[in-house]
């Protein structure tokens, strides 16, 4: 899995008995564990898809976070490789981090059980409206995606 940071998403992850993680905060928690491969400078056409290909061919691996992407402005990141461990998959989820992984299967599969679809809440400002674009200012090959 891999998610673009140019701009702001929410993570589908929870906290126990509260609201959802958004993506820094994310990164904060797997960087403060140590499971977080910072990689600056790599060329989205030649190095990214690799570096994420290669590492996520290993369970287990950990998440890495692409900056100051060669031909990118500043600020551009590639967040790849997000759920190719267990912890990481029960944070997201909002999940004990320590369950072996069939422990961690059955919580998934009981979780699962209780979603209920949420309706939309419209907000008026957010992290997640920082970098709108609109009509002919969108441009899908101005974000740096991995080949």
């Amino acid at each position: 899995m891999i998610i673009w940071l140019g701009v702001e998403a929410i993570l589908p992850c929870r906290r126990v008995g509260g609201s959802a993680l958004n993506i820094r905060e994310w990164i904060q928690k797997i960087r403060a564990a140590g499971d977080l491969l910072e990689v600056e400078g790599a060329d989205p056409n030649v190095e990214l898809g690799v570096v994420a290909d290669l590492l996520e061919q290993k369970m287990e691996g950990p998440a890495v976070l692409f900056s100051r992407l060669a031909g990118y402005p500043p600020g551009y990141r590639v967040l790849a490789n997000t759920m190719t461990s267990m912890s990481r998959l029960a944070l997201t989820l909002g999940l004990n981090s320590g369950l072996p992984p069939l422990s961690l299967v059955a919580a998934i599969k009981d979780r699962l059980g209780d979603v209920r679809p949420l309706a939309p809440v419209w907000v008026e400002g957010g992290p997640v409206l920082e970098n709108v674009r609109m009509g002919d200012q969108v441009d899908l090959f101005s974000l740096p995606v991995p080949t």
